[in-house]
């Protein structure tokens, strides 16, 4: 046998299927470069399924001719994929260079086509090709600052589109008479549409989608924004985050017009909503009956009494079927001692349990002493049928006192908040098995620890993940209430407890394997 010839196996492989390894390399300056491994090879690397383009791995100064000259070597060849990143500032491609790439993707590319430029890249207009049918399935464009994206008109047609992706790109359909909105573009141009991902657009001030099979909306830093109007059957997923910046209201010729985002979508499954800042009146979103995760809440506590900013509460009303819960708790002052005004009394009597939750997430901030607690526990009391708690602390509690109003002896006794006792009461989670405690640090989570031990007797397991190494720890663990029922674990930088039936069950599952292990030495 000719041992040169068996070194050199992968040559004698059909085209096609070398066109499919050359895509798994994807990295277009490495697979150019196999021209040069001898003739068989020399014109093979054209009809790669998918091509990678980055200037961190090409020549500086001309990474944008390096994609020009090998996309006018692919000529007519199809790709399952084509991805252009140019993130350096020097050797950027003009716009028209820009336009050549889309028109290439447009025809030549039946899959996904991700471009990236710098926000230093060349000024200008950016065009979707508006002739013919366009063929890829994804699109995802990140354009730089200084580019407006021009749409096409509406005889183009984009059937095969299924997810589209704007990333810090400038519309010019409020800048430029005749310009083609970025609503109308996705209502009647993309039928096929189910993904759309809007991040820190510039000049989107109306939005208004029409969309039939759209099945997930994420809208995030469209501080622009004025009208959101969406009507999408499908919907599964809606993501409204920092949007509507400023006031709630604007002026449209001599009126004054309140903006607003109304949502109807009766198959919602999945909502978050956060830093939008339009009050609750003008966010009006049909479907929340079928909606069961709900996440990026933010309540802002003090005590039991929590500030109505809106449209958090609004939204944990209104979700009566979620099952997941995730929300970020924060401390917040009111405005002087004693006035609550825009504050609500989250455990007043008779208010309706939220008793669909199973899991929940909780992003805790920092907290005055015995704040922490007396937050967490009125909160809780509306969710008693939790069986998942996670709870993560994302700055250290109890290094810096953070001075409230409330905090006098003399303004407690007075009986409008009394937020220094900790008889917080003895309420009872009768479904809570899993407790999860992540950037634990100091004393007023060690209260928090206390508290659920004494308000389920159903807990299985808890980690706490310590933030740094506290002194003292094992020592006030075993301090704790209701520990006893089970024992702690160390491992690495989290302490487990686990209930001793949780133990119990462990030693039946391990006892077979101990007693094999046994056996098996002996036998050797």
């Amino acid at each position: 046998m000719d041992s040169a010839g068996d070194l050199d196996r992968i040559s004698v492989l059909p085209d096609d299927l070398l066109h499919v390894i050359l895509a798994l390399v994807g990295d277009a300056a490495a697979v150019t470069r196999t021209a040069v491994l001898s003739r068989r090879w020399r014109r093979v690397w054209v009809g790669t399924r998918g091509l990678s383009f980055s200037d961190t791995t090409m020549n500086a100064g001309d990474a944008a001719g390096f994609v020009d000259w090998a996309l006018a070597q692919c000529r007519d060849a199809d790709m399952d994929s084509l991805e252009i990143s140019m993130d350096r500032d020097d050797g950027l491609p003009s716009p028209e260079q820009v336009n050549r790439w889309f028109r290439y993707a447009a025809r030549h590319v039946a899959g996904s086509f991700h471009l990236r430029l710098s926000r230093g890249s060349t000024p200008g207009i950016i065009e979707l090709p508006g002739d013919g049918r366009s063929r890829p399935t994804s699109i995802r464009l990140r354009l730089g600052a200084r580019n407006l994206l021009k749409l096409p008109p509406p005889e183009a047609r984009y059937e095969a589109l299924t997810e589209l992706a704007l990333h810090s790109t400038w519309l010019g359909e409020e800048t430029r008479p005749g310009w083609r909105a970025l609503g109308d573009f996705v209502s009647s141009s993309c039928p096929r549409l189910r993904k759309l991902d809007v991040d820190r657009p510039r000049w989107l001030r109306r939005l208004v989608l029409r969309a039939e099979a759209l099945e997930e909306l994420r809208l995030s830093g469209a501080l622009d924004l004025r009208t959101l109007d969406v009507a999408a059957p499908s919907l599964r997923v809606l993501q409204l985050q920092e949007c509507f910046y400023g006031t709630h209201t604007y002026r449209d010729g001599g009126r004054v017009v309140h903006k607003a985002a109304r949502v109807a979508a009766p198959r919602l499954e999945e909502v978050a909503v956060s830093g939008v800042l339009c009050g609750r009146p003008h966010l009006d979103v049909h479907g929340l009956s079928s909606v069961r995760r709900l996440g990026d809440l933010e309540l802002r506590m003090h005590g039991q009494y929590c500030r109505d900013t809106g449209h958090d509460l609004w939204l944990l009303e209104s979700c009566r079927g979620a099952e997941h819960v995730g929300l970020s708790l924060c401390h917040c002052e009111p405005p002087s001692r004693g006035a609550m005004d825009g504050f609500v009394d989250i455990a007043a009597e008779g208010a309706a349990p939220f008793a669909s939750v199973r899991s929940m997430v909780v992003d805790a901030g920092r907290f005055p002493e015995h704040h922490l607690v007396s937050s967490m526990s009125p909160l809780l009391q509306r969710f008693p049928c939790l069986r998942s708690l996670c709870i993560r602390f994302t700055e250290r509690l109890g290094n810096k006192r953070q001075y409230c109003l409330c905090r006098g002896a003399d303004y407690a006794t007075r009986g409008e908040i009394d937020l220094r006792s900790k008889n917080h009461g003895k309420i009872l989670f009768g479904s809570l098995e899993e407790v999860e405690i992540s950037g634990f640090a100091g004393a007023p989570q060690w209260d928090l620890v206390s508290f659920l031990f004494e308000s389920s007797d159903a807990i299985k397991r808890m980690s706490v993940e310590m933030d740094g190494a506290p002194k003292r720890v094992v020592p006030e663990l075993l301090k704790i209430p209701s520990t006893d029922r089970g024992r702690w674990h160390f491992e690495k930088n989290m302490y487990i407890w686990t209930s001793q039936a949780t133990e119990n069950i462990r030693m039946e599952q391990t006892m077979p394997l101990q007693k094999e292990k046994r056996k098996k030495k002996r036998e050797r």
